[in-house]
């Protein structure tokens, strides 16, 4: 059986840790950062996801602001996280119209090298999460520069009703997906948190979005390499 996740951010407001949500929760990416800011729960939800036993951090990347610059501000606040990943999305990304479909200028060619520094630094596994339309749009120039890196997919899985995650995802129903790695980490199959039931998950919002790792929890364990929690001597609690 694949390993279970989600991924959180301020629009969940809040997460509390479920005995039994309605799918298992082995891991869990929080947003932390996007451009050179904080995530606005960045603290709140780094202490409410310590129960969690692998935990992931991701940057928003946009192209307003200098590459280096967001990365040095996201591996600030990489401490106590097992794997990082840069989410790369035509939203808030645009030069002009959203019609023109037009990326920020530099925007693109900035990915590769911001993909090179986290590896280098982060000492931590890494992942580029990004969508197949923005692959096959924005990112085709560049694909023989970043297609060594472990893929987080953003492409959600058919029939709506039943989003199998243990089936084969369906490359195929949407132009370019098909030419992405087939060896994916990540796959984000829906954002409906099994059809907007993201409060039985612990978090305030109906909607929310489900990940699998391709792969088992042991071989999820083996490719992050989970750093032990921090336990107060005294109040016996998870120190964030």
């Amino acid at each position: 059986m694949r390993a279970h996740g989600i991924d959180i951010s301020h629009w969940q407001s809040f997460y509390k840790h479920q005995v039994n949500p309605p799918r298992p929760v082995d891991f869990i990416i929080q947003k932390l950062t996007e451009g050179i800011y904080r995530d606005v729960a960045y603290s709140a939800l780094k202490a409410s996801i310590q129960p969690v036993p692998i935990k992931g951090g991701y940057h928003y990347f946009r192209g307003q602001w200098n590459w280096k610059q967001q990365m040095d501000v996201f591996l600030g606040q990489l401490d106590g996280y097992d794997f990082w990943s840069i989410d790369f999305e035509k939203g808030g990304n645009f030069s002009g119209l959203s019609a023109l479909n037009k990326p920020y200028p530099g925007l693109v060619e900035s990915l590769p090298l911001a993909l090179e520094y986290m590896k280098k630094y982060s000492g931590k596994p890494g992942l580029l999460y990004t969508g197949a339309g923005t692959w096959m749009d924005w990112l085709k120039p560049i694909w023989s520069e970043v297609d060594h890196y472990d893929l987080w997919v953003a492409h959600y899985w058919l029939p709506i009703t039943v989003r199998n995650p243990e089936g084969k995802p369906n490359y195929f129903t949407i132009r370019g997906a098909e030419t992405m790695r087939k060896d994916w980490k990540l796959w984000q199959y829906t954002e409906k948190a099994c059809i907007n039931n993201g409060q039985a998950f612990g978090v305030a919002s109906y909607g929310l979005d489900l990940n699998v790792f391709n792969g088992d929890v042991a071989a999820l364990h083996a490719w992050a390499k989970p750093v032990a929690a921090k336990i107060c001597p005294t109040c016996k609690q998870v120190i964030p």
